[in-house]
Parts: structure tokens; C-alpha cells; sequence
């Protein structure tokens, strides 16, 4: 008889295959498709692995200067504020199927498939984490036109969310170098009244058709309510932050930082997450964000070390995303 983390893990491994069940060609030129992606993926990040492995090769002497020393509490704290993050992901896309008009789970629930979904992202191909968070909601009884319409909103929201931080740390990063908080302070006022319209919107009725090759036409009428998706977008926001806090501890860990270069810090992860979010055939955007995210944090480090902090920015966030799965596990 199964134990219940053995029912458990049966049950996630259920998740991949189901889900490659639902992956369908597109047409006779699929195979042509994958092969040119395939090509693709291969040299960017062979192409990104040589970047970096080159600056840290050329940079050793520069490495053993600053006499790098690790320290493990300060990558600790990173990885369970990343964790945190993850968890937080959760709740905020339970919060998005509220605005858009659905709310028929919990924040368990909601936090449990955003995780699980997360974490099969790792599997060889692409569109694992969108096929998985559909076969979980099914699962969960969610209608599929909430459910699709609320994966294309969360990537939305992602990418406009961790836009405005990268706007509010620029006037540190480029204008503004070593300016005194009051500055920031103003800035991110400036920025909260900006999107203060967004939490007191009534909400707003419109109609969905939902239009996809071999499904069904889905006919979802639902009440978008502009004042949750306000408050969706500013936990976004907070969370982006809190990701950058933990960036922050990460960097420490082998480094010593300024005050002055957090918001280069914070700048160079939204940045480079974002960008590598937009390359959309590279399974969660390996080599590049590494690649984009050394070359900004050159200009506030040795670019061999901002290299180190690259690699280890990926893989605090696969220890963090584990810690965060099994987690849901006593869900």
C-alpha cells in the first residue's frame, strides 16, 4: 500500500503525462518547427555558457582579489524569500480568477496548483507549466475559459508588474547614482498614486470568446472587477520587490554590496527576468537571463563575480522552487 508522499509524487508524475497528452501537432511542418527550436536552444545557451565560463576564466585573478568567501546564512535567507515568492504566486493567481469573476478555490488550492504547475517546467520541451496548471484546474473542477484567460493575464501582469519596479529602481541605476531615499521615496509614491485609479474601479462586464484549434468554442460571460486586478498588479509588484530583497542576500552571500547599488541589483534580476520571460521557445529562459543579468550587474561588480551571481541567481531559484513544492506537499 502507498504511503501518502508515494500517492503524491504518483500523482504528480501523472500531471506530465496528461499533460503530454494534451500537446497536439499544429500541421506537417511541426517536425521542421521543432527541429529549428531545437537548433536554437542549443546554441543560446551554448552560447550563453561560454559567455559566462569565459568571463569567469579571464576574471580568476579579479575573483581572488576580492577574496571571495561564502556565506551560506545570506544564500539561505535568499532561498526561502525566493520560496516565499513562489508561494506568494500562488495566492496572487487565486486572487486573479477572483477578479476575473471565478472564486471557487481555496488559496490552498490555488497556491498548491500554481506550484506543482510550476515545477514542470523543467521537463524537456516548452509549455509545461501552462499544460500543467490547465490539467490541475480541470482537475480541480475550474472552467477552462477562467482558466486560460487567467494564464494569459498572470503572464500580463508579470511582465507590466515587474516593468513599473524596473522604472521605480531606474532613477538609481542611471539618473540618479548613490541618491538619498528621500528621492526613492518620492518615486515610489509617485508610482503608487499612478496605479491608485486601478483599486477603486468598478467592476466591468464584458463578453469572452475563446478560440482554439481543437477545443470547442468557449462562450464565458464573467465580471472582470478592475478593483481586485488593482490589488492583484500591486502584490506583483510587492512580490517583485521581495524577490529583490532576496537577490539582494544572494549577492551578499559572495560578495560585499552598497547600499548606493541595490537598486542596480533589483534593476538587473526584474530585467533580466523579464526579458528572458519574452523568449518565449527557450525553456524558462536558460543562458539568457544568466547572459543579461551578468552584464548589468558589471556595472556595479568585477564582471567575473557578476558571472558567479548569475549561475547562483539560477540555481538559489531551482532550491527555492523545491523547497516551495515540498511544501505544498503537505497541502
Amino acid at each position: 500500500m502507498k504511503t501518502g508522499y508515494q500517492a503524491k509524487i504518483t500523482w504528480i508524475l501523472g500531471v506530465f503525462c496528461k499533460a503530454h497528452q494534451q500537446r497536439q501537432p499544429f500541421g506537417s511542418n511541426m517536425s521542421l518547427w521543432k527541429a529549428i527550436r531545437i537548433g536554437a536552444i542549443v546554441v543560446i545557451v551554448g552560447a550563453s555558457s561560454y559567455y559566462l565560463t569565459r568571463n569567469i576564466l579571464r576574471g580568476y585573478g579579479e575573483v581572488r582579489a576580492t577574496n571571495v568567501q561564502i556565506n551560506g546564512i545570506a544564500l539561505l535567507i535568499s532561498a526561502l524569500i525566493t520560496a516565499g515568492c513562489t508561494l506568494l504566486g500562488g495566492w496572487e493567481w487565486k486572487l486573479l480568477l477572483e477578479a476575473l469573476g471565478y472564486d471557487g478555490i481555496s488559496i490552498r488550492k490555488g497556491i498548491k496548483i500554481h506550484v506543482m504547475a510550476n515545477i514542470v517546467k523543467y521537463a524537456p520541451g516548452y509549455g509545461w507549466q501552462i499544460l500543467g496548471k490547465a490539467y490541475l484546474s480541470r482537475k480541480e473542477n475550474i472552467p477552462q475559459g477562467y482558466v486560460i484567460i487567467s494564464i494569459g493575464a498572470e503572464f500580463a501582469l508579470i511582465i507590466i508588474s515587474g516593468g513599473l519596479l524596473a522604472l521605480l529602481m531606474l532613477p538609481g541605476t542611471v539618473f540618479l547614482p548613490q541618491s538619498s531615499l528621500l528621492a526613492f521615496g518620492a518615486w515610489g509614491l509617485a508610482t503608487l498614486i499612478a496605479l491608485s485609479p486601478l483599486l477603486f474601479l468598478s467592476p466591468w462586464r464584458p463578453r469572452w470568446v475563446i478560440r482554439y484549434k481543437k477545443f470547442d468554442f468557449l462562450w464565458l460571460e464573467s465580471t472582470v472587477d478592475f478593483q481586485k486586478l488593482g490589488w492583484v498588479l500591486l502584490m506583483m509588484l510587492l512580490t517583485w520587490a521581495l524577490m529583490g530583497i532576496g537577490f539582494c542576500f544572494l549577492i551578499r552571500g559572495v560578495y560585499s554590496i552598497r547600499l548606493c547599488d541595490i537598486p542596480t541589483y533589483v534593476f538587473s534580476l526584474v530585467a533580466s527576468f523579464i526579458l528572458s520571460l519574452l523568449v518565449v521557445f527557450v525553456p524558462n529562459g536558460m543562458g539568457i537571463r544568466e547572459s543579461i543579468l551578468a552584464i548589468l550587474l558589471s556595472s556595479s561588480m568585477p564582471l567575473a563575480i557578476a558571472s558567479i551571481v548569475a549561475i547562483l541567481a539560477r540555481l538559489i531559484l531551482i532550491v527555492a522552487e523545491v523547497i516551495s513544492f515540498l511544501i505544498t506537499l503537505q497541502f
